[in-house]
């Protein structure tokens, strides 16, 4: 018969590559509007990159939210760091216009850190700094370190508009500069 969730191709050098379908699932469960408990699988029809995840989250304080979270087999990952087994953390505050946020994600080998602190200036301009290292446990000098400022302006009908100015360094040297621009429309 038809196997649905494997299909066999032959590379460019005459090598066969199994294909497999990526079928997952998941759940997750609040309670009291505070607590988030989530459960997922991934890659259930590939015995070599089967995984799961557990993730959840506190948000009982007002303006406070605790994340954390593990996953086995992503080697998409969070972040661009994915292994084996990767673990994250996350911590999220506003108290009216200031909020700051912190990440955190890990394998044996990689990790990723974040922080941010915005500012509304008023009710519809906003601004913000936002920092990210992505490195490797073993060579954190060679690491790429992002500097990223941005404003922010809503107004009624119009939607968001943001600028942003994204600074990169790699190993210790200067590695780009870009200028993503944004507008968010809901309607």
């Amino acid at each position: 018969g038809q196997n649905w969730f494997n299909k066999t191709t032959v590379d460019e050098g005459g090598a066969e590559v199994i294909g497999r379908f990526n079928i997952g699932f998941g759940a997750e469960y609040t309670i009291l509007n505070k607590v988030t408990i989530s459960v997922v699988a991934h890659n259930l029809a590939n015995e070599d990159a089967r995984g799961f995840g557990v993730y959840g989250s506190f948000t009982g304080v007002e303006g406070l939210g605790l994340y954390a979270g593990y996953a086995t087999r992503d080697d998409d990952g969070i972040c661009d760091v994915g292994g084996t087994n990767v673990y994250n953390a996350s911590v999220s505050f506003e108290k009216g216009p200031f909020s700051c946020a912190a990440d955190y994600v890990t394998t044996a080998d990689h990790f990723y850190a974040g922080a941010s602190a915005g500012y509304g200036i008023n009710d519809t301009l906003a601004v913000s700094l936002t920092g990210t290292m992505n490195a490797s446990y073993q060579s954190v000098p060679d690491g790429s370190v992002t500097f990223e400022p941005a404003v922010t302006y809503t107004a009624g009908n119009v939607g968001e508009i943001c600028a942003k100015v994204d600074v990169v360094f790699v190993a210790g040297e200067f590695d780009s500069v870009c200028f993503p621009l944004y507008w968010k429309y809901s309607f």
